[in-house]
């Protein structure tokens, strides 16, 4: 699910992958909060971007983007609500 969000949230040109390179549940908030990392890799297998992400209680999905070198590049919060009537 957070790998789907990230897919939506960030340009991925053809040719490139996103690439979960490890996933974590805090055993102490385990119904609360997943985090996981990507890297997007281009053609030829390079590493061009990273992303720490992480999401709580389907409430709000945030990323840390990170160029080659792990220069943070950007970083986002969304909120999901449901409509109510």
């Amino acid at each position: 699910m957070i790998e789907q969000h990230l897919r939506d949230s960030i340009h991925i040109p053809r040719g490139f992958d996103l690439v979960s390179i490890e996933a974590d549940i805090d055993p102490e908030h385990i119904t609360s909060c997943e985090t996981e990392r990507f890297e997007l890799r281009d053609p030829e297998g390079y590493r061009v971007r990273s992303y720490s992400a992480w999401m709580m209680d389907d409430s709000f999905f945030g990323y840390f983007e990170y160029d080659a070198d792990g220069v943070l590049l950007d970083r986002k919060t969304m909120g999901f609500y449901a409509a109510t009537s």
